[in-house]
């Protein structure tokens, strides 16, 4: 049985702006002002950054967000694979991040 919900088939079902949403909005209104990311895909190479810039953590992610100085994101620990890769960075362009 099939059940026609009337979506076309180029409609998607959620975005990532849906899973922001339920953020807490601090985290959303205190990113609007970061355009940049740097991810780092490797762990050690994250955690070597993380620890030199000493920035603040933005949590709920799918990944570790490290908010640095000049209006940079840092982030690392999504996950392994594109899969997981690109459902990070979907989450930071719905907060307003234009630059990878």
């Amino acid at each position: 049985m099939i059940i026609d919900k009337g979506l076309s088939e180029t409609e998607p079902i959620l975005t990532p702006e849906n899973f922001v949403e339920y953020f807490p909005g601090e985290i959303t209104t205190r990113l609007k002002s970061y355009h940049s990311a740097l991810i780092c895909f490797d762990p050690e190479c994250y955690k070597h950054l993380k620890n030199k810039n000493k920035g603040k953590i933005a949590e709920r992610f799918t990944g570790e967000v490290i908010l640095l100085e000049n209006n940079v994101l840092l982030g690392g620990l999504m996950g392994i694979g594109s899969p997981a890769s690109v459902a990070f960075m979907e989450e930071l362009i719905a907060c307003g991040v234009k630059r990878f």
